[in-house]
């Protein structure tokens, strides 16, 4: 089983959309944010799992379209470790 390691950037990530969408619901940020860590923790026993983006990073989709996120990450074969790069919105564009 891979480790799993959030950067502190998407660690941010996830406070910001907490925050966001606990200004309208925090059930429902509360419930967000519950799938997006369970999204990323299946990645602890498929690494691979996210299709292939650009710079070595892959891109796990969470959810679906408007309402859905992106889990952008690095897996490292050597040390089986899986970092979270970044967590966005499917609506946001890619950062570079």
């Amino acid at each position: 089983m891979a480790s799993l390691v959030w950067l502190e950037s998407a660690t941010e990530d996830t406070e910001n959309i907490f925050d966001f969408l606990a200004q309208s619901s925090p059930a429902m940020a509360t419930t967000k944010l519950k799938t997006i860590h369970d999204a990323v923790d299946i990645l602890k026993h498929a690494p691979k799992l996210g299709h292939p983006a650009t710079l070595g990073r892959r891109e796990l989709l969470i959810g679906k379209h408007h309402g859905g996120y992106v889990a952008v990450y690095r897996y490292d074969p050597i040390t089986d470790t899986v970092f979270v790069l970044e967590i966005r919105s499917q609506r946001q564009l890619p950062s570079s």
